[in-house]
């Protein structure tokens, strides 16, 4: 099932460039309930949040999805 997760993120990747973050998160959303430990997919939804200006909700997505591909 890893092989869909490109689907997830260019979906995301085109409603982000047309301006359709809240469906790019959803987008994202989706596929983290999936893959929940994907860190591409946590990685592009911190960049969602940078873009909303969630400064908080990005940091935790860097941070919390970085210590799991860690350990």
């Amino acid at each position: 099932m890893k092989h869909i997760f490109p689907v997830f993120n260019n979906l995301a990747e085109l409603q982000m460039r047309q301006g359709r973050i809240n469906e790019a998160i959803e987008t994202i959303d989706k596929g983290l309930d999936i893959h929940p430990k994907d860190t591409i997919l946590s990685n592009n939804l911190g960049m969602c949040w940078i873009v909303c200006r969630e400064y908080e909700k990005a940091l935790e997505m860097f941070t919390t999805k970085t210590k799991l591909s860690i350990f």
